[in-house]
């Protein structure tokens, strides 16, 4: 897998280095949107070897994780994120390697250690995963609805790595699948993430 943008049609874009977000012809990423800048925004690859989204001073703004970015400000892209250009949603996909600042290494110990945090994607995910769990449903959502819930319902894959490190943060890796998802809801009700 490479480093790429989810778009809302399913496809996805690599990542380069300067690619521009936008309406005109020759940006890297066109979208045609009304609500969508000439030219919107910009990824960049920088330090410690991360991407970065910057605005480029559009007028409907360039939202990471729904906060608006100002003119010229610069942001860190983390795998799964959102990415909303206007009103046109991004995911991004940054499959976890040795120099990803946010991948994690299994538990040793068999119990969950108290200090285990989620990012704000990776609780949303755990919330919409369990949404059906709690109200009384044996199986737990699927990738699918987990996607379709969150607002990006062709950004399966972008939910499949989340629960990966979910899964990895919380000593769940080596778990059999049969019942990793259910075990997952468990520990997240146990923990008030849910």
């Amino acid at each position: 897998m490479v480093d790429s943008l989810w778009l809302p049609n399913g496809g996805s874009v690599p990542l380069v280095d300067g690619m521009r977000i936008g309406r005109d012809s020759g940006c890297e990423v066109r979208l045609l949107e009304r609500s969508v800048s000439r030219e919107h925004a910009a990824i960049h690859h920088g330090t410690f070897d991360r991407w970065y989204v910057e605005d480029l001073g559009s007028r409907n703004g360039t939202y990471l994780d729904k906060t608006r970015l100002a003119a010229g400000t610069r942001a860190w892209l983390r795998d799964g994120c959102h990415l909303d250009i206007a009103t046109v949603r991004l995911v991004v996909s940054l499959p976890p390697d040795a120099t990803d600042a946010e991948s994690t290494t299994s538990l040793e110990l068999p119990d969950l250690a108290p200090t285990v945090a989620l990012s704000p994607y990776q609780l949303q995910v755990v919330q919409h995963l369990a949404a059906p769990w709690l109200s009384g449903d044996e199986e737990p959502a699927s990738n699918a609805a987990i996607a379709a819930a969150l607002g990006t319902p062709a950004a399966t894959e972008a939910v499949k790595a989340a629960l990966r490190r979910i899964y990895v943060k919380v000593g769940l890796s080596d778990a059999p699948d049969a019942g990793k998802r259910r075990s997952l809801c468990r520990l997240a009700r146990e923990q008030g993430w849910v």
